[in-house]
């Protein structure tokens, strides 16, 4: 009775995993081996300190871990977009800006501006005197506006 409880059972650790675990067949195999040469020593293991068994498990998780992490950086880096996919992005980008930028202005607004050069050239003294041009060049910006804004929604 009193020996089953004194007795020990195998720990059996279950958790679920977001990562699959594949071992190849040489650590497989390698680990077979070192079981067979450990059961062979069972008199080294049993000479073991729990703390020397904890290193020589944490420094075997710590090695799968590190063939697992390399294995995800190397899936992650396949997964990002080539440096040649990048620069086509960026030429299909400055040539839509470049459509934008290389539209016409309205023929109110170039006729507009040009009266305000004019009359600043004219009246490079008194600047103010050119207000009126000033108000209907503003007048013609903001109407092309609204026109724009009122297309392009």
């Amino acid at each position: 009775m009193g020996a089953q409880q004194s007795r020990q059972e195998p720990l059996v650790f279950y958790g679920e995993s977001d990562v699959a675990l594949k071992f190849s067949h040489d650590f497989v195999n390698q680990l077979q081996r070192n079981n067979h040469s450990n059961s062979s020593n069972d008199h080294k293991s049993d000479s073991l300190s729990p703390a020397e068994i904890d290193q020589i498990v944490e420094k075997r998780v710590s090695q799968e871990l590190k063939k697992i992490r390399s294995s995800l950086a190397v899936e992650q880096e396949k997964k990002r977009p080539s440096t040649k996919v990048i620069e086509q992005d960026l030429e299909r980008l400055a040539d839509k800006n470049k459509i934008r930028s290389e539209k016409p202005l309205a023929p109110e607004i170039e006729e507009r501006q040009q009266n305000l050069i004019s009359c600043y050239k004219n009246n490079q003294d008194k600047p103010l005197d050119c207000w009126k041009e000033v108000e209907m060049f503003k007048e013609s910006v903001e109407k092309a506006r609204k026109e724009f804004v009122a297309t392009h929604l």
